[in-house]
């Protein structure tokens, strides 16, 4: 019966990212500057991340002001998978109870794979999860990405470059704002 909403969500994901003559793109790809304004769009970025944290944002989604680092290891860039990667293990326990790390590549061996390269073992820490099930496709590019959130919407979108990946991690994980 939970496999009906996820294939709803996928359908207004897809819907969503989809502009005429154009190939599908990650949703919060589409808006300039990284704000994303279309509250259709916010919502199904925030279940999907819900989904991905299994349903465990619970009362901070209502109010607290959340980010959510993405982690693509097998589309980033070596620079920015070596960094997220090295700044991930460092700071796992020391997450900010309203931070959240989400590590996508194609399941826990290849991820896995990627972490034992930089001789690294997979990090198992709260508010760090690992999406083996292709679910933020639509979140994710070819490199990390953060997203902000609050009051269960997702309103921000920062993508990493390899130019700013030392900053956008130092952010994250100093609980600094922008």
């Amino acid at each position: 019966m939970r496999f009906v909403p996820m294939i709803m969500i996928f359908w207004v994901a897809w819907i969503c990212s989809c502009r005429s003559g154009e190939s599908p793109q990650p949703i919060a790809d589409s808006e300039p500057h990284g704000i994303i304004h279309d509250s259709v769009v916010q919502d199904s970025l925030f279940k999907v991340i819900n989904q991905l944290t299994g349903h465990r944002l619970g009362i901070h989604a209502r109010g607290d002001s959340l980010e959510f680092l993405f982690l693509p290891v097998t589309a980033s860039c070596p620079a920015c998978r070596k960094k997220a990667i090295d700044s991930i293990v460092k700071y796992q326990r020391r997450l900010d109870s309203r931070h959240y790390v989400i590590i996508t590549g194609g399941g826990l061996r290849t991820i896995g794979g990627y972490f034992s390269q930089q001789e690294h073992e997979l990090p198992y820490a709260p508010g760090i999860y690992y999406d083996t099930t292709g679910l933020s496709r639509i979140l994710t590019s070819t490199n990390p990405n953060v997203y902000f959130a609050t009051g269960s919407k997702v309103y921000r979108k920062v993508s990493c470059t390899p130019a700013t990946i030392k900053s956008d991690l130092a952010h994250f994980f100093g609980g600094l704002g922008r």
